[in-house]
């Protein structure tokens, strides 16, 4: 019986000590993008680092977009209130450790229209959040 318990014990404590690990990057993006998805800010709080930067890749330039959590969920809540049907599929990804890549498609309506556009970005994550993005320019699709 006591070994029975003490399994029992170290089970417990194997799956706490997993459960404190941060999430994989690619589990890090892809509940971004749900979260994206639902226009929740509130989710989305809680993926993104404190300092985050989200950067824009315009030819040999890197603009910067926002530099912290804050600044960037303002901008976000400012876009979904313009766009209450964007939407983001993430078509392909791929991971190099701490990076993510990938090719999204974003959906959005415009005079009663669903456009969309796909664009390659890379995210960087740390401890479970997002610490950086950079997005490159999208190509607009049919």
């Amino acid at each position: 019986m006591l070994r029975i318990v003490c399994l029992l014990c170290i089970a417990l404590i194997h799956g706490a000590a997993v459960a404190d690990e941060p999430a994989a990057p690619t589990v890090v993006v892809q509940s971004f993008v749900r979260a994206y998805n639902d226009h929740d800010l509130d989710s989305m709080v809680k993926l993104l680092a404190e300092d985050v930067a989200w950067q824009s890749i315009q030819g040999d330039k890197v603009v910067t977009k926002a530099t912290t959590r804050a600044e960037l969920l303002n901008q976000l809540a400012v876009y979904f209130n313009d766009h209450p049907n964007a939407r983001s599929v993430l078509e392909q990804s791929f991971v190099s450790g701490s990076y993510v890549s990938v090719r999204e498609r974003a959906f959005w309506k415009q005079d009663g229209k669903t456009l969309s556009a796909t664009a390659v970005a890379v995210y960087e994550t740390a401890n479970g959040r997002i610490t950086r993005a950079w997005y490159y320019p999208a190509a607009a699709q049919p």
